[in-house]
């Protein structure tokens, strides 16, 4: 029979919620969900809608196996004292609707026997491996036809109908509304009957008890004829010819899985998106904290590099040359020589390595906050039970920073020459005085170096810091040095923070994102739910 529109609009939902919840390893109740969803999926589009499926259900040693022989009239189920004797469920088929059952089963091993003149036309009789051995496997199978019954008939003897393990079941079974049939077999104390009776009353289980007498014999001997047999089989003959049952399983089972969804995921949800939320709230105050940190834990300043910056562009842009080197080198020549004498051991000490020594430190400061940042979220991501995202390595970490400093000092540069390309006349004058000037200072320094720096050079590198800005300051305004000056340390500042932000990022968008997926299930499910009802009400 195909499936009408609103059939197709549902097991396209069931689908796509199935999938879904594959994002959820970490869900309780995603087994179970994930169970009775694709039970209801089997029923919808699969399963034939005229056949009723009756499943024998109960512990092990019980007579399932026995009383499905007994009731089929022939062996369709194999018996034995081996105890289990069946590990997988036998689905018991008429012959002519065999091929088409046993094609639309749940996806567990089992064995399929296709009889002639069956139990009843329109019954698929399954026996059950048990519910109680230690061989959870057996459990795990009978399980998955639960989903597929439109009635339980469960199987108990005097020995185990008060076992914990049987009542388990019976309660879920009463709380989803399922059509049970409790066979008290091997029956012969009326009293347990009575004991049997009064524990189903105390738990609210209203479920007939029919009885199959004790037969004595061995277990590969059929139960023989009697009038409680007879009555039995009666019972699974109506089953058979019952729309009626077959309309209330397929609501039962689309009403439980509703309340599974509303009751074992979305408070489960709600409460997985709280803790996110705040993970992220958490996690982008602790990177804006970070960034407003980042100024004060920087060592390195600015103001003198691009001070010397600009003074190397004034330099390049008038003369091309230093007009005072010669007469300073000729003027410290013979303290270089006396200094050489004393100190032919010492390391030379050039300003790039000087250079080099200021920018490390601020490498260093740089890698020491962000990777300390990098621990602080990794832990508060785990604090809330979420796989923080793969941390960016040290390595490629200083990388992008030294790549960024180069880029700033080649920024600093090209601004700095064009600064000083619109000096005016006046200021050129100025410039070549304020050299003049500082020439006694400069041949100072020339001493104390022993000649090793030149006045750029050691500009360059942060030591004469003081003399360009007093050659710089003389040649242009005030306004226009400290200008300069607070965009280059504007602009640092903003790049180290904004690669602190690209490192941080992942530990904002990996929780965002996750909480994307969530709402997205959650509104999977909320539709899902909704057509649900529609067809456990009669209205698809």
């Amino acid at each position: 029979m195909p499936l009408s529109i609103a059939e197709e609009t549902l097991t396209l939902q069931l689908e796509r919620f199935l999938e879904q919840l594959e994002a959820l390893p970490e869900l309780p109740e995603r087994p179970a969900l994930a169970a009775d969803l694709r039970g209801m999926g089997l029923r919808l589009s699969a399963r034939p809608r005229d056949l009723t499926y009756a499943l024998l259900f109960g512990p092990t040693g019980c007579g399932k196996s026995r009383l499905a022989n007994s009731l089929c009239r022939r062996e369709v189920s194999p018996v034995g004292y081996r105890r289990p004797t069946t590990t997988a469920p036998h689905v018991i088929a008429p012959a002519d609707r065999a091929e088409e059952v046993f094609r639309c089963l749940p996806p567990v091993p089992f064995e399929g026997v296709a009889v002639s003149g069956a139990l009843a036309p329109n019954l698929v009789l399954i026996d059950a491996p048990d519910i109680d051995s230690v061989c959870a496997e057996n459990r795990a199978r009978a399980e998955a036809f639960l989903y597929l019954a439109d009635a339980v008939a469960v199987v108990l003897t005097p020995g185990k109908y008060a076992d914990e393990s049987i009542w388990r079941y019976l309660r879920r079974f009463a709380a989803e509304g399922a059509e049970i049939l409790i066979i008290l077999n091997m029956f012969a104390d009326p009293l347990v009957r009575e004991d049997l009776a009064a524990k189903l009353a105390e738990a609210g289980i209203a479920a007939p008890i029919a009885t199959v007498p004790f037969a004595p014999g061995g277990d590969r001997e059929p139960i023989a004829e009697c009038e409680d047999l007879a009555r039995l089989r009666a019972r699974f003959q109506a089953w058979g010819s019952s729309d009626t049952l077959r309309r209330n399983a397929l609501a039962r089972c689309a009403r439980g899985a509703v309340a599974r969804i509303e009751a074992g995921l979305f408070p489960w949800l709600a409460s997985r998106q709280e803790t996110l939320a705040a993970l992220r709230a958490d996690v982008a105050a602790a990177i804006r904290s970070a960034r407003g940190a980042l100024a004060d834990g920087l060592p390195f300043r600015i103001d003198a590099p691009t001070a010397a910056l600009l003074y190397r562009r004034m330099l390049a842009n008038l003369d091309r040359v230093d007009p005072f080197r010669l007469p300073r080198r000729i003027l410290s020549y013979p303290f270089r020589r006396v200094r050489g004498l004393f100190h032919r051991d010492a390391p030379a000490r050039s300003a790039p390595a000087a250079a080099a020594a200021l920018w490390d430190l601020n490498e260093e400061a740089f890698t020491s906050a962000v990777l300390d940042l990098g621990e602080t979220l990794e832990a508060r991501s785990r604090r809330a039970e979420f796989e923080p995202p793969a941390r960016e390595s040290e390595d490629d970490l200083r990388a992008r920073f030294r790549a960024f400093q180069a880029e700033f000092r080649a920024a600093i540069d090209a601004e700095a020459a064009a600064v000083t390309r619109t000096l005016t006349a006046g200021q050129r004058v100025r410039f070549y005085a304020a050299q003049a000037l500082a020439l006694g200072a400069i041949v100072t320094l020339e001493v104390h170096t022993g000649g090793l720096l030149t006045i750029t050079e050691a500009i360059a590198g942060g030591i004469a810091g003081p003399f360009a800005a007093k050659l710089i300051g003389m040649a242009l305004s005030s306004e226009e040095t400290r200008a300069f000056s607070a965009r280059a340390r504007t602009r640092y500042l903003a790049g180290a923070a904004d690669l602190l932000t690209a490192h941080a990022a992942p530990y904002e968008a990996a929780p965002a994102a996750r909480l994307a997926a969530l709402a997205s299930i959650r509104a999977g499910g909320g539709a899902l739910c909704t057509a649900l009802r529609a067809r456990a009400e009669g209205r698809s």
